[in-house]
């Protein structure tokens, strides 16, 4: 991020390619009298998101740069945009409430739309780069889909497997780490899954309308 960015009054200047490096302005961005300014792609994701935090100023530049308007449809810029993992974790099995490894994708240009994740697990973008991260709270296999948004939404979307296995205890698809867990939320006439080893008070304590199944792999040592 720069604070301001001024270009002015360069005689000779036909290009700002370089700029594509720059991620954001948080003040104002002036690009005026520069007659030989044609070639303008290295702003066009700085002024279409836009990434400017307060004045754009384009004006008596050559055709192609005398406006955001010009820069967007007059220019050829469509191809700067990428779209990538970085990670080849994309698709992970993790027990559910435990932590996935994250998950990153660069796209440059635009912001990525993601759908298909279950409850726990949350997305950051930053600086180009979503990152998925977080703890599943209900088992089940997730399908998701990182989708790029406008100018780059023409690129095909990404999908990931997240498979969340089940738990020690589950009510529906909802994990919890122990049984006494599920049992301080359970409504009558629900039913508790033990899915792994599960300790807790003795059988005869568990309230008459809650049914406890002990499920493949499950087991119940009470106490």
């Amino acid at each position: 991020m720069v604070n301001d960015l001024i270009i002015e009054n360069n005689a000779l200047l036909s290009n700002v390619d370089s700029l594509t490096n720059v991620d954001s302005i948080y003040s104002s961005l002036y690009i005026t009298n520069n007659p030989q300014l044609s070639e303008c792609c290295g702003l066009f994701f700085l002024v279409f998101v836009p990434k400017v935090g307060n004045t754009i100023s384009i004006l008596n530049n050559d055709t192609g740069c005398n406006s955001k308007d010009e820069i967007i449809d007059g220019n050829d810029c469509f191809s700067l945009c990428s779209f990538r993992s970085l990670t080849t974790n994309t698709s992970q099995t993790v027990t559910c409430l435990n932590s996935i490894a994250p998950i990153k994708y660069k796209l440059r240009g635009g912001i990525p739309e993601v759908t298909g994740l279950p409850n726990g697990i949350s997305t950051i973008f930053l600086n180009d780069t979503l990152i998925i991260f977080g703890s599943a709270s209900h088992y089940g296999n997730y399908l998701y889909t990182v989708t790029p948004t406008a100018p780059c939404d023409y690129l095909l979307p990404k999908t990931g497997m997240l498979n969340i296995t089940k738990s020690a205890a589950a009510i529906g698809t909802t994990c919890y780490s122990t049984l006494t867990a599920a049992l301080e939320v359970v409504e009558p006439g629900q039913t508790i899954d033990i899915f792994g080893h599960v300790t807790t008070m003795s059988p005869l304590e568990i309230p008459s309308a809650i049914t406890i199944q002990i499920n493949t792999g499950g087991n119940w040592t009470g106490q």
